[in-house]
């Protein structure tokens, strides 16, 4: 089925938010961001929220107004279902020179982003901007050549809708993202991870892996839920515990999709 790739609309917004919770609902390092004691639940129908699903909910949106206050775009695949359009795959993007720093009081306070780090707590905030965050930056810093990561794109967020995996709309929306990019600069684009899983879908599409990263070890089950003071052996060593950052470039991009 052929995708459509656009910027979103505000009023898509809401729609995009629950579409980021539910596809990163079972990724480790989003659930360790939140030191959760149990897995979140999917949003029911009725949408009614516990506080932690509406934390998290939060985060989400809160990263999508920060993308747009620096400059940066929130774009969706939509595909045709009985003449409607309907969201499957979505993505958050700063081109160079445009990104989002939790340092930046302005854009702190008025993405939410700052009540984010109030429900989240200190050790939130260690685990996203003083672990994770400055991991990213120090890993590109030290492996990315020829540039700088500010002169590169970079995407923050991008998910499948949960009903429409397995047909590679999150791929398409990145390949057209990436064509959108090179039209524009020679640098290249760059992105992070924290599962294997993604990572092999962005090797497939051409993506170099530039350095990883254990973090988290010993800390999470598989699923980034905080482990119980009885765990075992075992269970402390099923969670991934790994970020990567990887990039495309301007050269190999034309190479594989001329």
């Amino acid at each position: 089925m052929d995708l459509c790739v656009r910027e979103a609309k505000k009023e898509e917004f809401d729609t995009v938010s629950e579409l980021f919770f539910h596809g990163f609902l079972g990724v480790w390092n989003h659930n360790w961001f939140q030191s959760l004691s149990e897995p979140l639940k999917s949003i029911p129908p009725s949408r009614e929220m516990t506080s932690l699903q509406s934390d998290r909910m939060m985060f989400y949106t809160s990263m999508m107004n920060a993308t747009l206050l620096v400059g940066g775009k929130i774009l969706v695949g939509t595909i045709q279902e009985d003449g409607v359009d309907v969201i499957v795959t979505a993505m958050l993007w700063t081109p160079p020179k445009l990104r989002f720093s939790i340092w930046t009081p302005v854009v702190l306070y008025k993405s939410g982003f700052i009540n984010v780090l109030y429900r989240y707590g200190i050790s939130g905030f260690k685990k996203v901007q003083l672990l994770y965050e400055s991991n990213i930056e120090s890993m590109l810093s030290q492996t990315l050549k020829n540039f700088k990561p500010i002169d590169c794109s970079y995407i923050q967020l991008l998910a499948t809708h949960t009903k429409h995996y397995g047909h590679g709309y999150s791929s398409k929306l990145l390949t057209e993202m990436m064509r959108m990019h090179f039209k524009q600069y020679a640098s290249p684009v760059l992105l992070d991870t924290a599962t294997n899983q993604a990572k092999r879908v962005y090797l497939k599409l051409g993506y170099e892996e530039l350095a990883s990263r254990e973090i988290a070890k010993g800390e999470t089950d598989a699923l980034g839920i905080s482990l119980k003071p009885n765990a075992t052996k075992e269970e402390s060593e099923q969670c991934e515990a790994r970020m990567y950052v990887m990039a495309m470039t301007k050269s190999h991009f034309d190479e594989i999709n001329t």
